[in-house]
């Protein structure tokens, strides 16, 4: 259970690490405002996950929550744990390409 949570709360930064330069070439503020309210969710989840880790899993979830929140997307030293928020999505197609094939993967499994 604690992989699970530590896996998912690090896809929660990760996404708007991935996400943070498109806010610089939305193509409309509803867009722009969409992208925001986007990263809003994902730090939400980031505290709840680091929550959970600190409030039920003790000592080793308190660290799982540090080393976490000491990584980051692309980085060569403390990369993000799955490997695909670590490629960048520098503008909308490729933000696109990168959500639709992620969807496909999780549909056929």
């Amino acid at each position: 259970m604690r992989r699970l949570i530590v896996t998912q709360g690090d896809t929660e930064p990760a996404s708007v690490e991935q996400q943070r330069l498109l806010g610089k070439t939305c193509p409309s503020l509803y867009d722009l405002r969409n992208l925001f309210q986007v990263n809003v969710e994902e730090g939400r989840h980031l505290w709840a996950m680091v929550y959970l880790l600190q409030g039920y899993f003790g000592r080793d979830g308190r660290e799982e929550a540090e080393a976490m929140l000491e990584r980051h997307s692309g980085d060569a030293d403390k990369p993000r744990i799955l490997e695909a928020f670590n490629e960048e999505t520098p503008d909308w197609l490729s933000y696109f390409m990168f959500t639709y094939f992620t969807i496909a993967m999780e549909i056929s499994n």
